[in-house]
């Protein structure tokens, strides 16, 4: 999942930056610490938008383990409420595009 990720943002005109957080790069949460995957920067329009972005293959959250729903949960609230940094699941970069402009502009 990660890989083909990493091929998709590679491809990708509007993204400007993206990491892989390395391992030791935690944040806490309830469950324990939690390391993200994906760090990304996009311009569209002229402005840029960070973002933040956990790859799993599975679409469905509610699939996961207990823990790692938890620590997802955790991980939303502290970049999308403490930080105004969206965060978002996704299998894809296509995928995590699409819950980007849901999550901002609220188009389902």
């Amino acid at each position: 999942t990660e890989r083909g990720f990493a091929q998709e943002l590679e491809k990708a005109g509007e993204v400007v930056l993206y990491t892989k957080f390395p391992d030791t790069y935690r944040i806490p949460t309830p469950e324990g610490n939690y390391n993200p995957d994906w760090g990304i920067i996009i311009k569209t329009n002229n402005t840029y938008q960070a973002f933040i972005v956990e790859t799993k293959s599975e679409d469905d959250k509610n699939k996961l383990r207990d823990s790692e729903i938890n620590k997802i949960n955790a991980a939303e609230k502290a970049y999308y409420e403490l930080m105004d940094i969206p965060y978002v699941q996704a299998k894809s970069y296509q995928d995590a595009k699409d819950k980007l402009n849901n999550l901002l502009y609220n188009t389902e």
